[in-house]
C-alpha cells in the first residue's frame, strides 16, 4: 500500500451547441435531441487512450489522449491541455476567385471551432517524469508527411499516465473516470504539501468561479468545463479508509488550489504499493552494499565497502577508518526497519584495500560476512590461515552484533588473487563459499579438482567450520578458460549449488541441459556439489551465442535451480517466457532448471531497449520469482509500480521485479532511483513477503522513507529500502505464527477491483497437502488475539466474521478465489482476512508444538 493522498478531480464537460438543430438535418422517425446530449452519449461509449509521442506529434505534447472527435487530451511536462471542438458551422461560401468546378467534389466545409483550455501546474519541478501505464491493446502507426523518418508504427497506447514527482512528494496520475469522464488525481506521499500545488487555467472565456455545490466552473467558447468538488481520503495503516473533507480554494481569475481540511499528512488517501522504508548510507567518500541479510527481528543487516572515515558506527568492533585514500574498509551495518539509526555499525578492515561482498546471520544473530582483502594486518581470530598469502586474500569472519570483538576471522588464499562472492550456513553453523582464484596453491580438501583448470581465474568452493581448523572441503571448478562464481545455495542434502560464468569450453559438465558451450565470452553456469566429496550430480551451460552471465540463485520448494542474471544473446533459451524476445543490448533473464536434468521449465528476457541487468533473486512462500538490480531502459516493465518512470537520466535506475515462474506478466515491476545512478545488488523477502533491497545510489534525490539517513552524499552511498509489492488496494499487517516452513505471508494475486473475477489470496510457507480457514471480518484488531498459541489480526466478534474451508498443496501453497462483483457501489469496501492451518506438530521445532500455525493479516480496500 501507498502511502499517498490522493485529491480526486473529474472533468466533466459539456459543450454548447453551435448552431441550431433541424428537423432536416435528423433521421426518419429520429427524435430531435441536443448534439451536446448526443456527444456526450458517444464519449461515455469511447474509452480515453494516451498514446506517447515519439515525434508524431509537436514536442511539447507527452501524450495525446483522446475520445471520439470531440476532445483531446494534450499532456505537456506540467500542464493538462483540453482541447475542445465544435460543431461544423456549415458549408463554405464559395470563393469568388475564377477556378474550375469539379463535378462530384465533396463540398467544402468551414473548419470546426476550437478551444483550448490548459491547466498549468504552476511551480512543478523540472525534473518531472510522464510515463504510460495500463498498455491498451492497439498499436498507432503515423506516416506524417513524405520523410520516412519522420513515420512511427507500433506506437502503444495507455489507459492512464503517471506525472512522478510532479512536485515533492506529489505524483499526478491522468485516467479515465468511473463516468467516462476525464479524471486527475494527486498522490501526496506522507507529509506531502497540498498547499504546494496551484493551477493556472489557461484559455478560459472569463473568471473562474465556484457553483453552489463546490465544483469549480471554466467557461471556454464552446461550453463549461465542470470539474466536481475534489473527493479526498487517508488510507490509515490498518487498511481503514478515512475520507477528509476537500474543497478548491479561488487564487484569482485564472488560478485555483486546494484545501484538505482535516488531514493529518500522516497518512495517504489510496492504497497502492509504497515504500515503507528507504534510507541511504554512507559518509563522504563512496559507499555500496554488496550484500544483506534478515535477522529474527526482521531487521537488515547489510555489507560492502566504505571510502568514507566518517561513516556512520555504533557499537563499533572497529570505529575509525582503517585504509587510506583511495582505497576500501568493508563494513557490517545492522538497521531496523521501522526507522531510526543502526543499532550496530562497523568499520573492518586493515591498512589496505578490504571489501565485504557476501553476508549470512546465524542462529545467534552473529553477522558472518566474507570478502577480500589485500591489508596484511586484517583482524583475524582463531584462524585456519591467519596471514595474508598473496596480493589478495578472501577472508571469513563472524562478528557478534551486540558488539565487541570477532569469536571467528581468518584469510583464506593462496599466492595470487582469491574473493568470496557468496557466502551461506550449513545446519551445523559451518560457512560455505564460493569465489574465485587466479593461481595454483589454493588450500584444497576432499576435492572434486584439486588442481587449477586454468585462464585468468577458476571458480573456488570451500567449507569451513567456524569454531577454526582447515576446511572440510576445498576444490577447484573451472576448465581451460576464465571462470567466476557469483552465487550459491544449499539443497536439502548438504549439496552446494553454485552459479556463474565461463568462457571454457571444457568446464565439467554432468546431466547438463545445455551440454555444451553456447559461444560468445561467457556462458553462464550452474553446478550442483556434494560437499562429501566426489563429482557433480549437475552442472550445465546456460547461454546463447552472445554473453551470457549468472549473478543470482535459488532453489524452490522442488529443488529446482532458479538463476537471474544478464544476456546479450539474442537466442537465450526461453520457455513460458513473460518476455520470449532480447529487448536491447543486455537483458535481464530469470530462468528455471530441475536440477534432476532436462530443459529449464520457465526462462524469459526480463528489459526494454537498453541494458538491464540482475543481480540478486530471492523466491517468495508463492514460489514467485523477486527479482532485482539496474535498469538503463526507460521502457523497462512496470506494473503496480511505486515509481514508474525512469529517473537516471544517462544513468541507471534500480529495479525490483515479481514474476509468477508458472508464467504470465510480472505481478509488481518498479523502478527505485533519482537523478543519478542507483543499482540493487542484494535482495531479501521479509515474513510479510515484502522485498528488502541493498546497493548503492549517487542520486542526490533518491527516495527515501523513515530514513536515517535521508540524503545521499556526492560520490555515492549505499542504501537500504523496504518495498510492499502488494497489488493497489491490499495492504499486509500483523505477524505471521511461525510454520514448519518459517513464517505464513498473506498475499493476492491481482487488485481487487470491482468486476475481477481472477482476485485470488494466496498464502505461502503454510503446512503441505493441509486442511485450514480464510477467516474473514469487517474489522481488524490493532493488537493481536492469542488462541492455542496463535495470533488473531481480525475480529472475531464482528457480526460480518465468516470462515472458509481451504486446503494448500504439495508445495504449502493456497489459492483462493475470491470473485469481485461488477457492482460499482462496491468501490470503497474494507474486508480483512487472515489464513489458519491444523498441520504437522513434528518435528518441533520446526514445527508448532501442537500444529496450529496462522498467517499475518490483509486489508482489502475494493478498487473502482
Amino acid at each position: 500500500m501507498r502511502l499517498a493522498l490522493p485529491v480526486a478531480v473529474v472533468l466533466a464537460i459539456v459543450l454548447a451547441p453551435t448552431r441550431a438543430v433541424r428537423k432536416a438535418d435528423l433521421g426518419p422517425g429520429e427524435p430531435a435531441r441536443s448534439p451536446s446530449v448526443a456527444g456526450n452519449e458517444l464519449l461515455k461509449r469511447v474509452p480515453f487512450t494516451f498514446v506517447e509521442n515519439l515525434g508524431q506529434w509537436p514536442e511539447g505534447t507527452r501524450f495525446l489522449g483522446r475520445r471520439g472527435g470531440g476532445v483531446a487530451v494534450h499532456l505537456e511536462r506540467n500542464a493538462i491541455v483540453l482541447q475542445l471542438l465544435g460543431r461544423n458551422a456549415g458549408p463554405r461560401e464559395e470563393s469568388p476567385l475564377p477556378g474550375p468546378r469539379l463535378a462530384g467534389r465533396v463540398e467544402a466545409r468551414e473548419p470546426r471551432p476550437v478551444a483550448n483550455a490548459r491547466f498549468l501546474f504552476e511551480g512543478s519541478r523540472d525534473d518531472v517524469c510522464l510515463a504510460g501505464r495500463d498498455v491498451t491493446p492497439t498499436l498507432y502507426n503515423f506516416f506524417l508527411g513524405n520523410d520516412p523518418a519522420r513515420w512511427q508504427m507500433g506506437v502503444r497506447g495507455y489507459g492512464s499516465v503517471i506525472y512522478g514527482g510532479l512536485y515533492a512528494g506529489v505524483d499526478l496520475l491522468v485516467r479515465e473516470g468511473g463516468d467516462s469522464s476525464l479524471e486527475y488525481d494527486l498522490l501526496l506521499a506522507p507529509g506531502g504539501d497540498l498547499s504546494a500545488v496551484a493551477v493556472r487555467v489557461e484559455g478560459a472565456d472569463g473568471a473562474l468561479r465556484l457553483d453552489n455545490e463546490g465544483a469549480l466552473v471554466v467557461s471556454s467558447p464552446l461550453g463549461e468545463i465542470h470539474q466536481p468538488r475534489p473527493k479526498a481520503w487517508e488510507e490509515r495503516r490498518e487498511g481503514r479508509r478515512m475520507e477528509v473533507g476537500c474543497s478548491y480554494r479561488l487564487l484569482g481569475a485564472d488560478r485555483f488550489a486546494f484545501e484538505a481540511a482535516g488531514r493529518t499528512g500522516d497518512f495517504a488517501l489510496v492504497v497502492d504499493p509504497q515504500l515503507l522504508f528507504s534510507t541511504v548510507l554512507g559518509g563522504s567518500a563512496e559507499d555500496a552494499a554488496w550484500a544483506l541479510a534478515l535477522d529474527s527481528t526482521g531487521a537488515a543487516v547489510v555489507a560492502g565497502r566504505t571510502g568514507s572515515p566518517n561513516f556512520p558506527t555504533q557499537n563499533a568492533f572497529q570505529s575509525t577508518w582503517g585504509g587510506a585514500f583511495p582505497t576500501f574498509d568493508a563494513f557490517v551495518t545492522r538497521l531496523p526497519l521501522s526507522g531510526g539509526p543502526p543499532s550496530y555499525s562497523t568499520y573492518l578492515g586493515g591498512d589496505s584495500y578490504d571489501e565485504a561482498s557476501a553476508l549470512a546471520v546465524d542462529s545467534t544473530g552473529a553477522a558472518v560476512v566474507a570478502g577480500y582483502t589485500a591489508s596484511p594486518n586484517f583482524p583475524t581470530q582463531n584462524a585456519f590461515q591467519s596471514t595474508l598469502s598473496g596480493n589478495l586474500d578472501a577472508f571469513i569472519t563472524r562478528l557478534p552484533l551486540s558488539g565487541g570483538p570477532p569469536s571467528y576471522s581468518t584469510y583464506l588464499g593462496g599466492s595470487g588473487g582469491e574473493s568470496a562472492a557468496s557466502l551461506v550456513l550449513d545446519s551445523t553453523g559451518a560457512a560455505v563459499l564460493a569465489g574465485s582464484t587466479n593461481l595454483p596453491n589454493f588450500p584444497t580438501q576432499n576435492a572434486l579438482q584439486p588442481t587449477y583448470g586454468g585462464g585468468a581465474s577458476d571458480v573456488t568452493v570451500t567449507r569451513l567450520s567456524l569454531s577454526g581448523g582447515p576446511p572440510s572441503y576445498s576444490t577447484y571448478l573451472g576448465g581451460n578458460s576464465d571462470d567466476v562464481a557469483y552465487a550459491l545455495t544449499l539443497d536439502s542434502t548438504g549439496a552446494a549449488v553454485v552459479a556463474g560464468l565461463t568462457a571454457s569450453t571444457n568446464f565439467p559438465t554432468q546431466s547438463a541441459f545445455q551440454p555444451t558451450y553456447g559461444g560468445g565470452n561467457w556462458d553462464a553456469f550452474v553446478t550442483r556439489l556434494p560437499l562429501s566429496g566426489g563429482p557433480p550430480s549437475y552442472s550445465t551451460f546456460l547461454g546463447g551465442s552472445a554473453g551470457d552471465y549468472a549473478r543470482a540463485l535459488a532453489l524452490d520448494s522442488t529443488g529446482a535451480g532458479v538463476v537471474a542474471g544478464l544476456t546479450a544473446s539474442t537466442n537465450f533459451p526461453t520457455q513460458s517466457a513473460f518476455q520470449p524476445t532480447s529487448g536491447g543490448n543486455y537483458d535481464a533473464f530469470v530462468t528455471r532448471l530441475p536440477l534432476s536434468g532436462g530443459p529449464p521449465s520457465y526462462s524469459t528476457y526480463l528489459g526494454g531497449s537498453l541494458d538491464d541487468q540482475a543481480h540478486a533473486l530471492a523466491l517468495d512462500s508463492t514460489g514467485a520469482a523477486v527479482v532485482a538490480g539496474w535498469a538503463l531502459s526507460a521502457n523497462f516493465p512496470n506494473q503496480n509500480a511505486i515509481q514508474p518512470a525512469y529517473a537516471g537520466g544517462f544513468s541507471s535506475d534500480a529495479f525490483v521485479t515479481r514474476l509468477p515462474l508458472s508464467g504470465g506478466p510480472p505481478t509488481f515491476s518498479t523502478y527505485l532511483g533519482g537523478n543519478s545512478g542507483d543499482a540493487v545488488y542484494a535482495l531479501a523477502l521479509d515474513s510479510t513477503g515484502a522485498a528488502v533491497v541493498a546497493g548503492q545510489t549517487s542520486s542526490s534525490n533518491f527516495p527515501t522513507q523513515n530514513a536515517f539517513q535521508p540524503t545521499s552524499g556526492v560520490w555515492g552511498d549505499a542504501f537500504v529500502s523496504n518495498i510492499d509489492m502488494l497489488p493497489t488496494g491490499l495492504s499486509a499487517y500483523g505477524a505471521s505464527s511461525p510454520g514448519c516452513a518459517g513464517p505464513l505471508a498473506i498475499g493476492a494475486n491481482s487488485i481487487p477491483q470491482v468486476g475481477n473475477a481472477a482476485f485470488v489470496v494466496t498464502c505461502g510457507n503454510a503446512p503441505p497437502s493441509a486442511v485450514g480457514y480464510l477467516a474473514f471480518s469487517d474489522a481488524p484488531l490493532a493488537s493481536p488475539l492469542v488462541i492455542i498459541g496463535v495470533q488473531i489480526w481480525i475480529d472475531p466478534a464482528s457480526p460480518q466474521f465468516f470462515l472458509l474451508p481451504v486446503n494448500s498443496n504439495t508445495a504449502g501453497v493456497a489459492q483462493v478465489p475470491i470473485p469481485v462483483p461488477g457492482i460499482p457501489s462496491l468501490a470503497g469496501a474494507q474486508v480483512y482476512t487472515q489464513f489458519a492451518w491444523a498441520g504437522p506438530s513434528a518435528p518441533s521445532p520446526p514445527c508448532p508444538p501442537i500444529g496450529i500455525s496462522a498467517s499475518n493479516a490483509l486489508a482489502i480496500v475494493v478498487q473502482p
